[in-house]
């Protein structure tokens, strides 16, 4: 009798065994998933990354707002103010100027429903996943600081956070990378610091923000991210489905795992126009173009609106343009992928100036998000 329960208790322990191990195997397979999916937007600056995803909770919108802005010749903030007119949600707004990243999640459909189900079911894991890539693509040297970007590392409670932000709060560079190289390779250690950046991470064309910084309802300064907690912040609050659509959302799914068989975009046009720092004509203008308007202004004035008695938005008439710094490097990254065709952006937006917040809250207050601010920042 003892010996025929024998096979029976190695079979019960056997069980126990695989039932013990399953849900780490399961964990990691589901953390891998994710991170293929944010590995093409993990590297965007925050206040970016926070509208990329919250866009990407209402797919049919991105569908309609795509058709919609293919359609329209107005530039920077007054495209904006015409999405609003639309009745589009304010995320869609303010990726009006960033033609690109929405001909991003236009064009990947299923990738962009997927990470839209994943920020609403678990918010929390996505946080992780974009730090945990971040980290990765720091670790190779493939994220810096540079022209184009601020990338800050921020340590609390034993744990790390890496931001980031433009490096001129009035121009965004969007990064254009193969997500299958950039967070698992490095450069040769030949190449001066610079060049090996650009050979991993390319930079289109910038963004001129101008007075899109401040708008109380699509501005660059009304979104921030909280990465401990609250994810996508807008106007100071963590942003929320609306509550009365105009288009329908995803909805949360309880016990989320993310799919392993959605395919992710990747970049495909790395190769181009390396520190190309030229001027361009129309809608864009490179960052010396930007200082020497805001130069040529301030002797107009003679310095006497210095120290923040009125802001640049107040006092400016001229449009702005997107600024040009074509320095896209050949791309590889982690076995994601970048995005796309992000080359030529035709956004603009009127020249103007508000407060930056460069270490605290997201974009004006210290809670986040806020309608003033330099890219809403949080921690």
């Amino acid at each position: 009798m003892v010996s025929r329960s024998h096979p029976l208790v190695a079979l019960a322990a056997l069980c126990l065994i695989a039932f013990a191990l399953y849900p780490a195997s399961a964990q990691a397979s589901d953390a891998d998933n994710l991170d293929k999916l944010l590995a093409p937007i993990a590297l965007y600056p925050d206040a970016l990354l926070a509208q990329v995803l919250t866009a990407s909770t209402s797919p049919d919108q991105v569908a309609e707002f795509s058709k919609w802005l293919k359609n329209q010749t107005a530039t920077g903030s007054d495209l904006q103010q015409a999405a609003m007119n639309a009745k589009f949600d304010a995320a869609f707004a303010s990726l009006a100027i960033f033609p690109d990243v929405v001909k991003l999640l236009a064009d990947n459909m299923d990738w962009t429903k997927e990470i839209g189900t994943a920020y609403l079911s678990s918010k929390d894991q996505v946080n992780v996943s974009v730090q945990r890539l971040r980290a990765q693509a720091q670790a190779k040297g493939n994220l810096k600081s540079n022209e184009q970007q601020k990338v800050e590392v921020n340590s609390e409670g034993g744990s790390q956070t890496i931001i980031i932000e433009p490096a001129n709060p009035q121009v965004v560079y969007v990064p254009q990378y193969d997500p299958n190289v950039v967070y698992t390779q490095s450069a040769s250690s030949s190449s001066s610091n610079d060049a090996a950046l650009a050979a991993f991470v390319g930079f289109g064309l910038g963004i001129a923000i101008g007075a899109a910084m401040s708008n109380d309802y699509y501005g660059w300064g009304a979104w921030g991210y909280g990465w401990h907690g609250g994810g996508a912040y807008y106007h100071r609050s963590v942003w929320v489905v609306p509550a009365r659509p105009r288009y329908p959302y995803a909805r949360p799914v309880p016990g989320y795992r993310p799919r392993g068989n959605v395919a992710a975009p990747r970049n495909t046009n790395m190769n181009r126009n390396v520190n190309d720092n030229r001027a361009h004509a129309g809608n864009r203008v490179s960052n010396e173009d930007v200082d020497r308007r805001d130069a040529s202004r301030d002797k107009a004035r003679g310095g006497a609106d210095r120290g923040g008695a009125r802001t640049d938005r107040e006092s400016s008439t001229a449009r702005g343009r997107p600024s040009t710094n074509d320095n896209p490097g050949r791309s590889e990254s982690s076995a994601f992928g970048g995005y796309g065709n992000g080359s030529s952006t035709r956004a603009s937006s009127d020249r103007g100036r508000s407060s930056v917040a460069s270490s605290r809250g997201g974009g004006g207050g210290r809670s986040g998000g806020g309608s003033r601010g330099g890219g809403g920042r949080r921690r």
